[in-house]
């Protein structure tokens, strides 16, 4: 973990820190000027004419139902620095219906004479080079301790779903833009005639509730989303991992850091060696929380949410060096990688097929050993810094076999974005771009086998793909689901 990539975080933060307060008073403002309302109903045009889109992973609503509870049952689904994690629970598909029931691990954002418990949803945002998910519509409802508390949600800020370009690049990013995909201004919260709350479709949001302290919500999510996909589980195998130890900004955790070297303990940085069979062309990684947010800083009590969980990087190993990093659990193309934006600049990311290892979630503090003050301040025993360095963690990486349904999805380039690329720049060379023609109907044979039976995918038509990452097929509200890699 690089010390400008932790910094990154402490960054985005703050941004997002100061942009939500003004946010704030300014819709506060709005309503007291008797300007009316403003809903969550607003849309962000990017659309450039759709002659390329970044690729995706596919969001959870797609996977429910065709993946076994068990193998999806603790991921870490949408994470974001100052927002918290969301951990799913359980889902089920009935018919074109998806329940999603989740755990929102909240971050409370105190300034003083303003504070709020803020959480996200089912999508996923793409900060710096972080790859997204988008999440279809959804009504929700929160719980605290049983009771619902869905209409303390005044205000919401999201990311628009659609087929639409990024606005700026990573460093742009990193640098004080927020995500690369524009959000909404703080929007007054709307509610179904039930009491559910209504979210667009998105990539990513911010769910505020002023005035409260909840660390913990259960998030109970309803989408209509017709199947698009066929989902097979072929294979699975568990890793074993322990934390990271190594060079970067470790946040509140510098001085664990500092004393386990001052005890003797070496570097460590573990990476796996992956086994997808015969069949396999995405994969989905489940692992633990950290039992601690190091980064999270609000402008009262700075650390107030240090002892809460939070989500890590885990990165795909190239032959080149590491892929961008991935912060949650989300269906991932085997042989559809982006070189971190570290590594591999340029106006378009560097795309790789081939990843034969993963390396484990960059944890200064494993899964197992809760957060103790003297990982801050300093003075913590030999046995806990032991214990720290010492103690394992299970992640489970999951082999799928993923074809998408004919008729209803739309194929189009797919190539992710370097610090050389400008909306502006591209929206004005691509003005006359179309989509790329549809593939040739798709099929799909099976072999028989012993215990189950394998879908074999054929290679598809890469005619118009793009050579800095292939093909995507897409649904109208923009969630990649199926990738087609190039020749």
């Amino acid at each position: 973990m690089s010390s400008h990539r932790c910094l990154r975080l402490l960054c985005r933060l703050l941004v997002a820190s100061i942009v939500l307060l003004t946010s704030m008073l300014g819709v506060a403002q709005e309503v007291s000027a008797g300007s009316g309302q403003r809903t969550a109903s607003a849309e962000i045009a990017a659309d450039f004419s759709i002659a390329w889109l970044e690729p995706q992973g596919i969001n959870i609503v797609d996977l429910v139902g065709e993946v076994p509870e068990a193998y999806l049952k603790g991921a870490t689904i949408a994470s974001a620095t100052g927002y918290g994690i969301v951990t799913y629970e359980s889902g089920a598909r009935n018919g074109d219906v998806v329940t999603v029931t989740a755990r929102a691990a909240t971050r409370f954002n105190d300034h003083g004479d303003w504070n709020a418990t803020v959480f996200g949803c089912l999508g996923q945002p793409a900060y710096s080079d972080q790859m997204g998910s988008v999440s279809p519509a959804t009504t929700m409802r929160a719980l605290e301790q049983g009771r619902d508390v869905t209409r303390e949600i005044q205000w919401m800020r999201y990311v628009p779903a659609g087929k639409r370009q990024p606005t700026v690049n990573p460093r742009q990013s990193e640098g004080g833009a927020g995500y690369r995909y524009s959000e909404t201004q703080s929007l007054l919260s709307t509610f179904t005639s039930d009491g559910q709350l209504v979210l667009p479709a998105n990539m990513g949001c911010s769910l505020i509730i002023p005035s409260k302290n909840y660390p913990v919500l259960t998030l109970v999510f309803t989408a209509r989303a017709p199947q698009v996909v066929d989902v097979q589980v072929l294979s699975s195998e568990k890793i074993t991992f322990k934390s990271y130890l190594g060079p970067g900004n470790a946040g509140y955790l510098n001085s664990l850091r500092d004393q386990l070297y001052g005890a003797g303990y070496p570097n460590r940085a573990d990476n796996f060696t992956i086994h997808p069979p015969d069949g396999a062309d995405y994969f989905f990684v489940n692992y633990p929380a950290m039992p601690a947010d190091p980064y999270t800083e609000t402008l009262v009590n700075p650390m107030d949410n240090v002892g809460r969980p939070s989500s890590g990087t885990y990165r795909s190993v190239l032959a080149p060096g590491l892929s961008v990093d991935h912060v949650n659990s989300m269906g991932l193309p085997l042989n559809g990688h982006w070189q971190d934006i570290d590594q591999a600049d340029g106006t378009w990311l560097r795309h790789s097929s081939d990843s034969w290892q993963v390396a484990s979630p960059e944890y200064f503090l494993p899964p197992g050993v809760p957060y103790d003050p003297c990982m801050t301040h300093g003075g913590c025993s030999g046995e806990l810094l032991r214990r720290v360095y010492s103690t394992s963690a299970s992640m489970q990486v999951v082999y799928l076999a993923v074809a998408h349904i004919d008729g209803v999805l739309e194929r189009l380039p797919v190539q992710m974005v370097g610090s050389g690329y400008s909306a502006q720049a591209v929206a004005a060379s691509t003005a006359s771009a179309a989509a790329v023609p549809a593939a040739p109907k798709p099929y799909r044979l099976f072999l028989p086998s012993t215990n189950q039976t394998v879908p074999v995918k054929p290679p598809e038509d890469t005619s118009g793909c793009s050579q800095n990452g292939g093909c995507g097929w897409f649904t109208s509200d923009g969630r990649m689901v199926d990738y087609i890699p190039l020749p």
